[in-house]
């Protein structure tokens, strides 16, 4: 790719932000994800299978979450065991980190 369009790319950084459970603060770490990692979750998020519109979000942050390395922190599978609350916050987080719009607006139904 040409040096010229390398800044339209998806970064490799990792982002810090905090999320708060229960009173308590906790540090998570995300990287960025692609625009067909975005418009894939949007795709799951409204299909008409219910099974794959409920794991959605979750497969979302799973694809999203790091450790501090970079490290993707979660399978699929146990993403799908966070808690609600978590998940829907999450999704919003990875949002802003990853400028896919403005975090909180024109997300999916539920997310």
């Amino acid at each position: 790719m040409s040096a010229l369009y390398s800044a339209f790319l998806t970064a490799d950084d990792v982002h810090e932000r905090e999320i708060n459970l229960g009173g308590k603060s906790h540090k998570v770490y995300f990287r960025e994800v692609p625009h067909v990692v975005y418009t894939r979750f949007v795709r799951e998020s409204t299909s008409d299978d219910p099974d794959e519109r409920d794991a959605a979000a979750a497969r979302f942050v799973a694809r999203s979450l790091c450790n501090p390395d970079g490290t993707l922190a979660l399978t699929g599978e146990d993403a799908c065991k966070l808690r609600s609350s978590v998940v829907n916050e999450m999704v919003r987080l990875i949002v802003d980190v990853s400028k896919a719009g403005d975090a909180g607006k024109g997300l999916p139904p539920g997310a």
